[in-house]
C-alpha cells in the first residue's frame, strides 16, 4: 500500500467532514433566526388591537375594525379601502404580517399632497 493513497483517502474524509459540520451550522443558525422571527410575529399579533392599521401575507391593507375568537382561534375583521368605498375581511390571526407604526411618516397619496412636495422642491432652487 502506498502512502500517499491512505494519505489523501483521510484528506478526502477530513474535507467531507468539514464540510458536513459546516452545512449543520448554517442549518442550526437558519433554525434559531426563523424561531426568534415568528417569536416576534407572535407577539405582534397577539398585541393587536381595534384600530391598527395592517397589512396580511397576501397584500391586503387596512385598519382593524373588529377583534373575536372562536374556540382557541383568533380572528381580525380588516376594514381596507378609500373612505368613501370600502368593505371588510375577515382573516385569521395567522394571515396578519405587519402592523404599520403610527410615528411612520405618511407619502403623498393624494394631488393637495403632490403639490406641496413640489412647493418644497422649488424653494430649494
Amino acid at each position: 500500500m502506498n502512502f500517499f493513497n491512505v494519505l489523501a483517502v483521510d484528506v478526502g474524509s477530513i474535507l467531507m467532514l468539514a464540510i458536513l459540520l459546516f452545512l449543520v451550522v448554517l442549518m442550526v443558525l437558519g433554525y434559531m433566526k426563523r424561531r426568534k422571527f415568528n417569536t416576534q410575529l407572535q407577539d405582534l399579533r397577539d398585541n393587536i388591537k381595534v384600530g391598527d392599521k395592517v397589512m396580511t401575507d397576501t397584500g391586503v391593507v387596512g385598519e382593524i375594525f373588529e377583534v373575536s375568537t372562536e374556540g382557541e382561534h383568533k380572528y381580525f375583521v380588516i376594514k381596507s379601502g378609500t373612505d368613501k368605498k370600502f368593505g371588510y375581511v375577515k382573516v385569521h390571526s395567522n394571515a396578519v404580517y405587519y402592523v404599520f407604526d403610527k410615528n411612520e411618516p405618511k407619502y403623498a397619496t393624494t394631488e393637495t399632497d403632490n403639490e406641496e412636495v413640489e412647493d418644497v422642491e422649488e424653494d430649494k432652487e
